[in-house]
């Protein structure tokens, strides 16, 4: 793990030491989460 971050901060610098933003997450409308898992227990494999 040392050994990677060393060299990730040789090729990259000082940007390496700090990981990237995390993506936020979307979250469906209530309505639109009830109504899938209505037609997935409709349609069970």
């Amino acid at each position: 793990m040392l050994y990677r971050k060393i060299a990730a901060f040789r090729k990259e610098g000082m940007v390496s030491l700090f990981s990237p933003p995390k993506a936020k997450r979307r979250v469906l409308p209530l309505a639109i989460r009830r109504k899938i898992v209505d037609l997935k227990a409709g349609h069970p494999r």
